[in-house]
């Protein structure tokens, strides 16, 4: 699949995900590769909250199976960040006001549409 196309399918999944839920004002792809976030500060957060989490588990035992998922909740709002694979994540912002139930069914669709796309299936 040509570059160029799959960055197109992976802005339309996240333009989706932001469109179509209320309450969800931003939403990115964030890549690391060799253990380092690229790009910048605000890629490397949920690089490292992914990393943090991982190591966490499995110091108490639980990280056998992978993380599913992260949420960091604040007054204003949250941040949910999905692994999509070893070298991706989904960082999705929410006001505070946003179905969570809703945002993390979506967030899940969304994420197993760009590992799709990253390995190269998608149609």
């Amino acid at each position: 699949m040509a570059l160029m196309c799959r960055v197109d399918l992976m802005e339309r999944t996240m333009a989706g995900l932001c469109n179509s839920l209320e309450g969800v004002p931003a939403a990115v792809i964030v890549s690391v590769e060799d253990g380092s976030a690229h790009s910048s500060q605000v890629a490397a957060m949920p690089c490292t909250l992914v990393g943090l989490g991982e190591r966490t588990l499995a110091r108490l035992g639980l990280g056998e199976g992978g993380i599913g998922r992260l949420m960091v909740e604040g007054d204003h709002g949250s941040m949910i960040v999905v692994p999509v694979s070893d070298e991706a994540s989904i960082a999705v912002l929410l006001e505070k006001e946003a179905r969570i139930a809703a945002v993390l069914y979506a967030v899940k669709g969304a994420a197993e549409e760009i590992r799709v796309i990253l390995e190269g299936n998608a149609s």
